[in-house]
């Protein structure tokens, strides 16, 4: 199963820029055994999980600056 997801996330790369280094990370990541491998995605994933929480915290932020200063149609910025 992993080596399939890995197999697909190549495909998907080849047809993007910037490959070569993304390669060398798969190639990388094929050498990990299961449990190595496991681990860091799911780091990988409470890393991305905390950013998305930081993301919706400051458009939250955003969002109430924007209503406290009586905007909220225009960007905050303009």
């Amino acid at each position: 199963m992993i080596g399939t997801i890995l197999k697909k996330l190549h495909m998907t790369i080849d047809r993007t820029a910037g490959i070569d280094n993304i390669k060398k990370m798969i190639d990388h990541f094929e050498t990990l055994d299961k449990q190595e491998l496991i681990e860091r995605l799911t780091l990988a994933k409470a890393q991305l999980l905390a950013s998305e929480k930081e993301i919706d915290r400051i458009s939250e932020e955003r969002d109430n600056l924007k209503t406290m200063m009586g905007r909220t149609g225009a960007p905050i910025n303009e």
